[in-house]
């Protein structure tokens, strides 16, 4: 059972999480399968997804979320955090904990999570602008992590417009992506920070990206995070 965020977070998403804070800050990605449910037998996880993540906005340090699940029940919640404190504070919250058991007896077939500090950020909201963490802090960017990196390009689709199926069909050949609705996360590891730049200059990146501030997408985020932890059930 994933020890650092609910699996039981909204299976829905209003949006894109805004974080006013600039980096540094961390994410904790949780990506899971659900157990094969009977149609129209409803087995508490909308109702105690609802009531947790409501439970984590009013916790201390927290910043937003972002959640998709897709038609065959592939998952994944990114939620935010101003520190590594304030995630074992979650962690410990006794209501949460009673629904991490629930997840992992109940609602999922499997699961993994990623704890990943965010040192870049950059999107649509504020073209040209690149966020980084100072580079005078310990661990930035420039340094180099046992569990690598990852990106997380979150997005909303533009209505019905083949460009943005066809970047996502690019990003899918690097990690995952699920989508739900307009809603898209995808995410994406990396061994380290000089490999995602090297990527980043190349065509098919370019093209990538053009799609997304031109034709795909009426807002997107894009979050390169160093990963600090990182487990599975059942084990990788």
């Amino acid at each position: 059972m994933a020890k650092l965020q609910s699996p039981v977070t909204s299976h829905e998403s209003a949006g894109l999480a805004t974080i006013a804070k600039a980096p540094p800050y961390y994410a904790v990605l949780f990506s899971s399968k659900r157990k094969w449910q009977q149609p129209g037998v409803d087995d508490g996880y909308g109702s105690k997804a609802d009531e947790i993540e409501a439970r984590a906005k009013d916790a201390e340090g927290y910043l937003g979320i972002e959640s998709v699940r897709d038609e065959n029940q592939d998952g994944m919640t990114v939620s935010y955090w101003e520190a590594p404190n304030h995630i074992r504070q979650w962690r410990a919250d006794l209501q949460h904990r009673a629904a991490q058991a629930l997840g992992k007896s109940q609602w999922y077939e499997s699961y993994g999570v990623n704890v990943a500090r965010v040192e870049v950020t950059y999107g649509s909201h504020a073209p040209g602008v690149i966020e980084k963490a100072p580079a005078s802090e310990e661990g930035n960017q420039t340094g180099e992590s046992p569990h690598g990196y990852v990106v997380i390009f979150s997005s909303l689709r533009q209505g019905s417009n083949p460009a943005y199926d066809t970047m996502m069909e690019r990003l899918q050949s690097k990690g995952k992506t699920i989508r739900e609705g307009e809603v898209c996360i995808a995410f994406s590891t990396w061994t380290n920070h000089a490999d995602i730049e090297a990527w980043k200059s190349n065509p098919e990146a370019a093209f990538v990206e053009k799609l997304g501030n031109i034709e795909g997408c009426r807002d997107w985020n894009v979050r390169i995070a160093k990963i600090e932890r990182q487990y599975s059930n059942p084990p990788l």
